[in-house]
């Protein structure tokens, strides 16, 4: 059987392809699987599960796995080693895993998107860093806080697990359910809706995000402006209206910078 090797501590995988087109195969490290896109079956060991977009599977070094997809699908890894280096100063994710590891073993499980808490949430933040990463935004500590942040979404259910800190996750839902409305987005309010000061608060996502605030919400906020292009009928006018842009010049020059094309060329070409 094919084996795989990782020869670094953290590695960034994406595949977004209409067949699979590796062969059974199993890894000397471990693996985070999030499906964003598609349908099908994913074969571990001895046990076949059926998978939709929102499903996680988790891999264990020797676990044998393929795909088989029905429809094209868009998968996205996270490898580390099993040394688990990268959780040297992250000792209460370092609990998580081991916590994962014992569900794994207890339940031979393989789809553990029950396991997780806000799974909408985990996915569009998860859209969002293979994004960034396409934009070259991302280093490997970048992809390494990214981790950590999918990680800190695990309900764990052992109680002898110290209970994560939510903040962090409550900070992403709170500026995605305010994307639109930008008074509650400034640095100021965002500390003193968080009970942290401006200064704090700013160091405070950066480390746990690995870029800051304001990239993030600008990320996001063209992520959700290129959706409404595409799928929606609005107007530029009322998109500008939306995200309380000063002008149609700003909207332009915003979307411009982030996608290299005007919004009339977004429109005009549908599978952009």
């Amino acid at each position: 059987m094919k084996k795989y090797l990782l020869f670094d501590d953290l590695n960034y995988l994406e595949i977004n392809l209409d067949t699979w087109n590796h062969p059974i195969h199993n890894h000397d490290h471990y693996e985070w699987i999030i499906v964003l896109k598609g349908k099908g079956k994913h074969h571990i060991n001895d046990e076949t599960y059926e998978y939709t977009a929102g499903d996680i599977f988790f891999l264990k070094p020797n676990d044998a796995h393929f795909f088989e997809f029905t429809s094209p699908t868009h998968l996205v890894y996270f490898q580390f080693s099993v040394d688990l280096k990268i959780f040297k100063h992250e000792l209460s994710l370092k609990k998580k895993m081991f916590s994962i590891l014992k569900i794994h073993e207890k339940e031979n499980a393989g789809n553990l998107k029950s396991h997780f808490q806000s799974s909408d949430i985990l996915l569009e933040q998860v859209a969002l860093i293979t994004k960034m990463i396409k934009k070259s935004v991302a280093d490997k500590d970048y992809i390494k806080y990214q981790l950590f942040t999918f990680l800190s979404f695990i309900v764990s259910k052992d109680t002898s697990i110290e209970e994560q800190n939510d903040t962090l996750n409550e900070i992403i839902i709170f500026i995605r359910s305010h994307i639109k409305n930008r008074k509650y987005l400034t640095i100021d309010f965002l500390a003193d809706h968080f009970n942290k000061s401006p200064t704090y608060f700013g160091e405070y996502f950066k480390k746990g995000m690995g870029i800051s605030v304001k990239k993030y919400i600008d990320l996001l906020r063209s992520s959700y402006l290129e959706k409404d292009l595409i799928y929606s009928k609005k107007s530029l006018s009322e998109l500008s209206y939306d995200y309380q842009f000063t002008d149609l010049s700003h909207l332009n020059k915003f979307i411009i910078k982030h996608f290299n094309k005007s919004p009339k060329q977004i429109r005009e070409n549908k599978k952009y």
